[in-house]
């Protein structure tokens, strides 16, 4: 059940939207998790539909930019209507974007010929995102330009893993030596992956954020950029689809496509996807949901604590 301050923020966005976009006719608040809200309506001047995006929690004028970006670069990221402030939203900002096309790829049942066709067509977008090089690592800021804000990308893979790691460490859910434990880690690959170029990471890509056409299976929208990162293209792979449990099947059963059809646009050797890195960023991505677990779902904290620390038991091991 809706609390009354997000119902404050549902009323606040569908008054926006009527006021800029028409009068509505039909209106859906989308499922979130914390201080944001997202409300998509059908008006009279967009009948095909218009999404009002705001957060408390990151700034949404900064995952507009990032869209617009990623739009720039080939990627069918929904196009950026308007952007404003109101006093009654969290975080004040918002944007409104246009309707994602499709369906979300979560929602659909597909063959094996329509999941081929996904993954390839993700393998592609991942590959087009990428080619985007950035300035910076990390999360992005909008000053001076839209580039990451560490100076390295090891220094942003620790600040994570400390504001992370330590509130589990205080629960009991990690050992003592966590911190240590994985500055040793980062310290033996601080050379190969300070040396790295930083590209345009989507950061956060699942089978939520990707829509997809229920007949063909081609991708038709990537959504929600809040996420974004500066940094190792690799690290994108170790998101994918994975902010679930530990036991979620998705990832081996959806990265090898991905990665085949990656290898096939960018031209790379396909064992160059598959490094020691992929150990760290997959720790560092467990690690990050155990954390977001502490609020939204306790009950796989253990499992994916148990998970960074087989990584950081093959990272140490020199597997």
């Amino acid at each position: 059940m809706a609390q009354p301050h997000e119902l404050v923020w549902q009323e606040a966005a569908r008054t926006v939207l009527n006021g800029r976009f028409g009068e509505i006719s039909e209106s859906q608040v989308h499922q979130t998790w914390g201080d944001r809200v997202v409300v998509e309506a059908t008006t009279s001047q967009f009948p095909a539909g218009v999404v009002l995006k705001a957060s408390a929690e990151f700034s949404v004028r900064l995952e507009a930019d990032t869209a617009r970006r990623a739009k720039e670069a080939g990627i069918p990221a929904p196009a950026i209507l308007a952007e404003g402030s109101d006093d009654r939203l969290p975080g004040r900002d918002w944007f409104v974007m246009s309707k994602a096309s499709g369906q979300p790829w979560e929602s659909v049942t597909q063959s094996d010929v329509q999941r081929a066709k996904t993954l390839d067509d993700i393998g592609h977008t991942f590959a087009l995102l990428h080619s985007v090089k950035m300035r910076g690592y990390g999360p992005l800021t909008l000053k001076p330009d839209l580039s990451g804000h560490y100076p390295s990308w090891s220094s942003w893979l620790r600040a994570a893993l400390l504001s992370w790691g330590q509130p589990l460490v205080h629960e009991g859910y990690l050992p003592s030596n966590f911190m240590s434990m994985t500055e040793d880690v980062l310290r033996a690959l601080v050379s190969e992956i300070d040396n790295i170029p930083p590209s345009l990471l989507h950061g956060d890509l699942g089978d939520r954020e990707v829509f997809v056409d229920p007949v063909s299976g081609a991708v038709t929208a990537i959504v929600d950029w809040g996420g974004a990162l500066a940094g190792d293209p690799l690290y994108d792979f170790a998101r994918f689809v994975a902010g679930g449990p530990a036991d979620d099947e998705r990832p081996a059963l959806y990265r090898p496509g991905v990665k085949q059809a990656y290898a096939k646009y960018t031209g790379c050797a396909p064992a160059a996807l598959e490094t020691n890195t992929s150990y760290l960023y997959e720790m560092h991505n467990a690690v990050g949901n155990a954390f977001w677990c502490l609020r939204e779902a306790p009950s796989w904290i253990e499992d994916l604590c148990a998970y960074a620390m087989s990584m950081v038991a093959k990272l140490s091991s020199g597997a």
